[in-house]
């Protein structure tokens, strides 16, 4: 009776833990696949004040520095 138990729980993990792996991996992948929606809509004020995709090749080197000023600056906080 016991060893039913113990197989029971078990599998019961077991099956918690793929389906906690499935929804992550599903949650990076809508994350991700926001952010590139985001930044090929949205656009930012560049220094001669157009309107300019961020996604455009300064456009989106200068937001990935953004971020890693952003990462830096929580990092060192």
């Amino acid at each position: 009776m016991k060893t039913l138990t113990i197989l029971e729980y078990l599998s019961l993990l077991l099956i918690l833990s793929g389906a906690i792996y499935t929804a992550y991996r599903s949650g990076e992948k809508t994350g991700s696949m926001y952010m590139l929606e985001y930044l090929r809509k949205n656009k930012y004020k560049n220094t001669q004040g157009r309107y300019v995709p961020f996604l455009s090749d300064t456009g989106f080197n200068r937001f990935i520095s953004h971020m890693k000023k952003e990462k830096e600056i929580k990092d060192n906080g």
